[in-house]
């Protein structure tokens, strides 16, 4: 689809990077799926997103996630100055529902599934 954050709706083509949803590198050491199936989930266009560098860094570091039904999430040790920064570059509340087809959903819960011990809320009250 057309290359723009998902979460900001920046639109500049030398920032806007695909983003796994479940990373590569937790596909690549799943000791449940062969290589055929890894390489098929790594390369599924259902297991990404456009963001920008900013929002795919927040994603990757796990300090925004996803719920299973699109909204945006924060880690809740994010410190109250770094949250109002995060609201400030984003500005939306939820992925698109477009977005939200049943195969990217079992992807967000691939990725969800791996983060157990972190703790999170809304970034938008």
């Amino acid at each position: 689809g057309y290359k723009k954050c998902a979460l900001c709706g920046c639109d500049i083509p030398q920032i806007i990077q695909g983003a796994h949803i479940w990373g590569v590198s937790e596909i690549s050491h799943n000791v449940n799926l062969s290589d055929e199936e890894k390489f098929v989930h790594a390369t599924n266009g259902h297991n990404g997103l456009w963001l920008c560098q900013n929002h795919h860094k927040l994603f990757d570091a796990d300090i925004l996630l996803f719920s299973p039904d699109g909204h945006l999430l924060v880690r809740d040790n994010v410190p109250h100055s770094s949250a109002e920064y995060l609201q400030t570059i984003t500005t939306s509340r939820e992925l698109p529902r477009n977005i939200l087809s049943d195969n990217f959903r079992w992807y967000l819960s691939q990725h969800n599934a791996l983060k157990t011990d972190i703790h999170c809320h809304r970034l938008f009250a």
